[in-house]
């Protein structure tokens, strides 16, 4: 979850608004969101990944075209 908190404190930082589903979110999660989304399933995380992943993405590619980044250059 280190990892996850990170990407969402940068993604802030440069002014998105942050959703986050997820199952049990950790305080690191907590506070880096604008809205929080808790399951609460008594499934494995990994199994609640799919239904939102691929929605997600092309939400975050379109978004981000829209706003006029090159999805497929590295940011320098």
């Amino acid at each position: 979850m280190q990892a996850e908190s990170e990407v969402l404190v940068e993604m802030k930082q440069l002014g998105g608004t942050i959703v986050a589903i997820c199952n049990r979110a950790p305080n690191s999660i907590r506070r880096s969101v604008d809205l929080l989304i808790e399951l609460e399933a008594n499934v494995p995380e990994l199994a609640l990944m799919a239904p939102f992943l691929v929605p997600a993405q092309l939400l975050g590619f379109h978004t981000g075209v829209k706003k006029g980044f090159n999805p497929t250059s590295r940011r320098t």
